[in-house]
């Protein structure tokens, strides 16, 4: 729910809630494909945890919506219309404070790293 609600505030948790759904199917596919001979089927518990991890973002979308009423009349253009927005504001960032800009994806990754880390 923090990662949600730290979502309202800036995007950049959302997309570790779409990384942890995409860990989840990875997983599940991994563990289907690994005993493709069904001798260990995935148990129920595994179907449960894997089938609950890939419905976390799609809660937290619902969640974001719901608690940020800018969404609320076109969620994805509107969804859309921010992450331009905040685009626009990390490019000026980057050309006032060019030793601070991210310009690589690695870099990118270390301060999303960072962040969720605080």
């Amino acid at each position: 729910m923090g990662l949600v609600l730290g979502g309202c505030t800036q995007i950049r948790p959302l997309y570790a809630l779409v990384a942890i759904a995409l860990a989840s199917v990875s997983i599940l596919a991994w563990r289907a494909s690994r005993d493709a001979d069904w001798s260990h089927p995935i148990t129920a518990q595994e179907r449960r945890v894997g089938v609950q991890l890939v419905f976390v973002p799609v809660i937290a979308f619902a969640v974001f919506v719901a608690v940020y009423p800018f969404l609320w009349p076109d969620p994805i253009e509107r969804g859309l219309l921010l992450i331009e927005t905040r685009l626009i504001a990390m490019d000026v960032q980057a050309q006032k404070f060019p030793e601070r800009a991210i310009t690589t994806r690695m870099e990118a990754i270390r301060s999303m790293r960072d962040a969720l880390a605080r």
